[in-house]
């Protein structure tokens, strides 16, 4: 078998645009909804980023942010060009924007991959290093990581797209006058490479990471139960012990010296006097320790639901490729453009995911979308 496949009989042109006009009407509606949802929800993100200065002090946010840019790129070059293209069948735009919507469209779907997985690592070291989380997790190892991730998306698909063509004489492009689809992407060693090193092993990590989330948040719930439990006992035996303490007759045992003593420390501001303030001590911590686990319990199911949408709608394309990697037969255009929409369609979900899991990005798309309803400052006469 051939190592470049012959792909031509996967583009029927002609079957795939000439479906009735309800279905075109129908289509049409998706995909430019999807382009309008990508595109003005990721602009908001990062103008809320832009406004909110609390927003862009946490660390954590940066990676979010990172993932907003990607799919702001994927909603400007991918759906916007693919869209075009549908309406005239044949490639119009030439070899050059061709070349350059390859290389955008595969890195930013590449960086999309790697992005969730630096929200998932970060999240990561939050639960488990919590009080030297910021030991590891620096404004500077941040954008780090952001930089290196993006280096390698680019690695691994611009370069091969821009070296093909000079290092081999041939073609890197289909028929530009036709399509847009490189060849690089069906080179049988080539394929399997990427889809080790972007969806494999990515996809191994993610689910290590996010199992390692969970069960850290597990234990430390088993462990927050048996301090209540135990705090309770304490409580309830010391408010008898309280009791005791203060009835006429028991402080009158003690006698007068040792009872002027004991008011003397009480009010020097002595911790061993009343028997309840290791409780209280106690059950501060413990309300302190379930806030802690509440707040990365709803981060970590936050984390979990980017995680799961993340990967329903990428794990096609690479499921599709791995198959074309493999048994080399053909498939019909329309196959192509579904397993493209669903991944291009993680981009227009994303907004909606940061809005209904984070209080201050809900707040922020209110004060932009809504902003007729601010209050505007009322004048007073001077009398």
């Amino acid at each position: 078998m051939s190592d470049i496949y012959d792909i031509s009989s996967l583009y029927s042109l002609d079957d795939a645009y000439s479906k009735p006009i309800y279905f075109e009407v129908f289509i049409s509606i998706i995909v430019w909804t999807l382009w309008l949802l990508s595109g003005v929800g990721n602009v908001l993100v990062v103008i809320i980023f832009m406004r909110d200065r609390t927003l862009r002090n946490k660390v954590a946010n940066r990676y979010i942010l990172n993932l907003a840019l990607a799919d702001l790129l994927v909603g400007f070059n991918s759906l916007t060009i693919k869209n075009i293209w549908r309406y005239y069948g044949n490639w119009p735009f030439g070899k050059f924007i061709c070349k350059m919507y390859v290389i955008v469209d595969y890195t930013v779907v590449c960086q999309s991959f790697f992005a969730i997985t630096l929200i998932s690592f970060d999240r990561f070291l939050l639960v488990t290093k919590e009080l030297s989380y910021s030991k590891y997790q620096t404004k500077r190892m941040a954008w780090t990581l952001i930089l290196s991730s993006w280096t390698l998306s680019f690695g691994l698909f611009g370069l091969p797209v821009l070296l093909y063509e000079p290092l081999t004489e041939k073609p890197v492009l289909k028929p530009y006058n036709i399509t847009c689809y490189q060849h690089v992407s069906y080179l049988r060693d080539y394929n399997i490479a990427i889809l080790v090193l972007t969806f494999i092993i990515p996809s191994a990590v993610l689910v290590f990471l996010n199992l390692a989330v969970f069960t850290n948040i597990y234990r430390r719930s088993k462990g927050l139960v048996r301090t209540r439990s135990l705090n309770l006992t304490e409580s309830t035996s010391n408010s008898v012990d309280e009791q005791q303490w203060a009835s006429p007759r028991n402080r009158g045992d003690i006698g007068p010296a040792l009872e002027t003593n004991l008011t003397q420390d009480s009010s020097a501001g002595g911790a061993g006097v009343s028997p309840g303030n290791s409780v209280r001590v106690a059950n501060l911590s413990t309300r302190t320790k379930m806030a802690s686990y509440r707040r990365h319990y709803k981060a970590a199911v936050t984390l979990s639901i980017l995680v799961g949408v993340f990967l329903v709608c990428a794990t096609p394309l690479y499921v599709f490729k791995c198959l074309l990697s493999f048994s080399g037969i053909d498939h019909d255009w329309i196959w192509w453009n579904i397993v493209d929409y669903m991944t291009w369609a993680n981009s227009s979900i994303n907004p909606f995911l940061y809005a209904v899991t984070n209080p201050k990005m809900r707040a922020g798309y209110k004060s932009i979308l809504c902003f007729w309803k601010k209050s505007r400052p009322t004048r007073t006469l001077a009398l």
